[in-house]
């Protein structure tokens, strides 16, 4: 860290054990969520010292110590950047050296020159940019979500910073295909790149999906294979590592993997689509959530009775979709558990499925059964350390679908009957409310239709409840707070209907 210390700001080196309970709080949490460390041989004294500090920044945060993380935000910020600025200069020396000094005119001084200019770069040629990605990442990670206005200002600038270093990197054309004969380090190696750049893309396609951007990474640019399962990533040893990797591979093509998605099936019964690992789905799953996205922005600039997705479009998104809920029900690591012991990245992807599905009121009733079965109380007590950021955001998108469901319903002309999937859905719905509150009651009148604008107030109530309680990162509270007030508004309506 002393090479970088004209650009660090005012830095309290904190005591051993506050270092190593940060970093126990990060792999115990935050990792999960985005595992591309490989824990079993991860050494800190090898990793880079502004890789550390962010690490430690996420675990601070995790722990509820803010000030202690925006410190070490700063400092691992400035670090990096010091280190990409110096990466830029070796860079630049190199091509200098190789456009300025013929041989023909070199004389004692530029044989000097150039002697510096090789050792330069033989250090530039010795520079692994794969630490400097995951610090980035992190620092976007926590900028994004973090509790810090300063902090969260950095947010794009990050994103941009990452984008333009993974492109001169040429971080995306490298081959990830891993051989046959190839040993547990060098597979290491080779996985926990796929995993990097596989993370940082999924995270990109958060920013989209929060901040409706376009999206610094387009699928077409993605080449690696999808990640292993985290049976073998965990492995504790090579022995262990060979054993889990006589299970049949799923590490496929990315391009592959998503074009077999939208393969019609003629026998859904016989053929299954291409199996893939709990962190290749996760993937895969925001590369539909991307596709759609663009499929959504094309039709904007169509007249406005056009600008809905065709019915086209809808069916092959549909079985894409269909096609990925069967590979994920033939991974034997998917869960429906956030603390199941093959991580939480299963569970996650159920959220994005439900993202996915434009305007399903049906996912969003089931994702609502999923805590109110746990318990509201248990779930909003116990989210900050069993929910993922993506179950925040499904929950604001299934809140407002059902509401805008239940208002539709509403608003029908009396002549209007609900069919029989609609009643289904109503009881559904119903028994979901009454079961979170046993005490609240929709109607006097047993078997009679609930007053649905009270039902739909009572529903974002519950949402708004599930994300009340404590939480790590502000979005989580701010997401709450909405749906809080969103409540108020239709109660409000409510007891004029």
């Amino acid at each position: 860290m002393h090479t970088f210390v004209a650009v660090v700001p005012e830095f309290s080196p904190p005591s051993r054990h506050t270092m190593t309970r940060y970093l126990a709080t990060y792999f115990s949490g935050f990792h999960r969520h985005l595992p591309f460390f490989h824990i079993p041989t991860f050494s800190p004294i090898q990793c880079l010292v502004e890789l550390l500090l962010v690490m430690a920044a996420i675990g601070a945060q995790s722990a509820f110590d803010n000030d202690n993380a925006v410190m070490f935000f700063r400092t691992s910020h400035a670090i990096v950047m010091g280190r990409l600025r110096r990466r830029k200069d070796e860079l630049r020396r190199k091509t200098i050296a190789g456009a300025h000094c013929e041989p023909r005119t070199l004389d004692v001084r530029c044989l000097e020159h150039c002697s510096s200019i090789r050792d330069s770069v033989s250090n530039a040629d010795q520079f692994d940019p794969l630490p400097a990605a995951q610090t980035l990442l992190l620092l976007m990670a926590i900028a994004t979500w973090g509790n810090s206005n300063a902090i969260y200002n950095e947010a794009f600038g990050l994103q941009n910073t990452l984008t333009k270093f993974v492109r001169e990197e040429k971080l995306l054309e490298r081959q990830t295909e891993i051989p046959n004969d190839i040993t547990w380090h060098e597979w290491i190696d080779i996985e926990g790149f796929q995993r990097t750049i596989a993370i940082i893309y999924c995270f990109f396609v958060f920013h989209t999906i929060v901040y409706d951007i376009l999206p610094p990474i387009l699928n077409s640019e993605l080449n690696i294979h999808l990640p292993s399962r985290e049976k073998d990533w965990d492995a504790p040893s090579e022995k262990d590592w060979c054993r889990a990797r006589e299970e049949p591979k799923v590490e496929q093509p990315f391009q592959s993997s998503l074009s077999s998605l939208f393969t019609k099936r003629s026998n859904e019964g016989t053929e299954s689509p291409k199996g893939f690992s709990s962190l290749g789905g996760y993937t895969l799953i925001l590369a539909m959530i991307q596709h759609i996205y663009f499929l959504r922005e094309t039709r904007k600039y169509k007249p406005r009775s056009e600008q809905n997705i065709s019915p086209t479009d809808v069916a092959e998104v549909e079985q894409a979709l269909k096609n990925w809920q069967s590979a994920w029900y033939s991974d034997p690591e998917s869960s429906l558990n956030p603390g199941s012991p093959q991580g939480p990245i299963p569970f996650n992807s159920t959220a994005l499925l439900r993202m996915a599905y434009p305007r399903a009121v049906l996912y969003s009733a089931h994702a609502l059964s999923i805590p109110v079965k746990i318990g509201v109380n248990i779930v909003a007590r116990n989210q900050a350390f069993t929910w993922s950021l993506q179950h925040a955001l499904c929950a604001l998108e299934c809140a407002f679908v059902l509401s805008k469901w239940l208002v539709a319903i509403h608003r029908r002309p009396p002549s209007v009957l609900l069919d029989e999937d609609e009643s289904r859905l109503l009881a559904y719905i119903v028994d979901m409310v009454v079961e979170a509150d046993p005490g609240f009651r929709l109607t006097n009148n047993i078997g009679a239709t609930p007053h649905l604008p009270n039902l739909c107030a009572r529903v974002i109530k519950i949402w708004a409840k599930l994300l009340s309680g404590e939480a790590v990162w502000d979005v989580v509270r701010m997401i709450g707070k909405a749906l809080n007030a969103y409540s108020q508004i239709l109660e409000r309506q409510a007891a004029i209907d």
